[in-house]
């Protein structure tokens, strides 16, 4: 429908403008009925339309980095088509610097001493990074205040059903057992768990989760794991894989999701009504993921789900106990 309204309505109007003839019953000069007039002003009304329905944000991660310190980072696109970013000052006296740009390319700096910035060049559908730095007077290193990752898209209100099960279908999601799990030697944040999801051996993996558990508390847990994105080393460990988590808004509590305690260890985990075609693990899977993680989000009784398909094993859904939540 989004497609029709954008590209095919305003061609066939704009094919109505170069032929004239055709209005030619409404052809009286100066009139509100002019043919040529009521085409023009149909024109102006669908590119109205269009920056309404222009990319929005959707923030896939966005925390607050230093200590002690609550902000408010938000982002909107003008009717320019500029991101603007907005965040909350720490302080009146800093200057800011902006790190920010996709994930796949080098990024960009700006700096600057208020707490609104603009920035061209943004692509709908891909995922970026925004780092904030405060530099203090005479302080040659700065101090990471904020960190997240965004992607613009258009509103889905008008979409139809179904787009995202062709990304989806290529992930393998596995019931997992956490067999050990510890505290990352080199991060305060992170955890290592060593995971059995029926491989000949245990998969480790890498977990922002230290904030929300003691380590001792995930041992023997099933998990949701994702099993095939592309491996990532995280402080000098590679992880290979995610686990599945259900997270409110404002990521004060975060729980992995958990598979019926009946599931099988390493069993394929697959979303209702959609045939799951795992892709080997890398770059495809990861970007698939990308796209769909927005609009993963658990319901009014904590059950995964994405597109109001539920995230099944053969003995019922994944779930956890925060409802109407996000799923990441």
């Amino acid at each position: 429908m989004i497609a029709f309204v954008n590209q095919w309505i305003p061609q066939l109007f704009k094919q109505s403008l170069k032929r004239t003839n055709s209005c030619s019953s409404l052809k009286r000069k100066g009139s509100p009925k002019d043919g040529h007039y009521l085409c023009k002003r149909l024109l102006a009304t669908l590119d109205r339309a269009n920056t309404r329905l222009q990319q929005k944000i959707t923030w896939l991660e966005n925390q607050w980095t230093l200590l002690e310190t609550k902000g408010k980072c938000d982002g909107v696109v003008d009717d320019k088509g500029k991101l603007v970013l907005q965040f909350t000052p720490v302080e009146d006296s800093l200057c800011y610097k902006v790190h920010y740009g996709p994930l796949e390319l080098p990024c960009s700096w700006q700096t600057c001493s208020k707490s609104q910035i603009r920035f061209d060049g943004w692509k709908q559908e891909l995922v970026y990074r925004v780092k904030i730095y405060a530099i203090k007077p005479n302080v040659t290193r700065e101090q990471l205040i904020f960190q997240g990752k965004l992607k613009l898209e258009h509103s889905t209100t008008d979409e139809p059903k179904g787009k995202f099960i062709v990304d989806a279908a290529v992930l393998e999601i596995r019931v997992g057992k956490i067999l050990s799990c510890k505290k990352h030697p080199n991060a305060d944040t992170l955890l290592v768990e060593e995971i059995d999801i029926g491989e000949d051996n245990p998969r480790t993996i890498v977990s922002g989760l230290v904030k929300y558990y003691e380590p001792e508390s995930l041992v023997s847990r099933k998990v949701v794991v994702l099993c095939n994105l592309k491996a990532k080393k995280m402080r000098g460990i590679e992880s290979k894989g995610m686990l599945l988590c259900g997270s409110t808004k404002d990521k004060s509590n975060v729980e992995p999701l958990s598979p019926p305690e009946q599931a099988k260890i390493g069993e394929l985990i697959y979303f209702e009504g959609c045939e799951m075609a795992p892709t080997e693990s890398g770059k495809q899977a990861t970007q698939s993921f990308e796209k769909i993680v927005a609009f993963l989000k658990t319901d009014s009784k904590g059950v995964a789900f994405l597109e109001n398909r539920k995230l099944l094993t053969s003995q019922g859904p994944c779930f956890c106990s925060i409802t109407n939540g996000n799923v990441s």
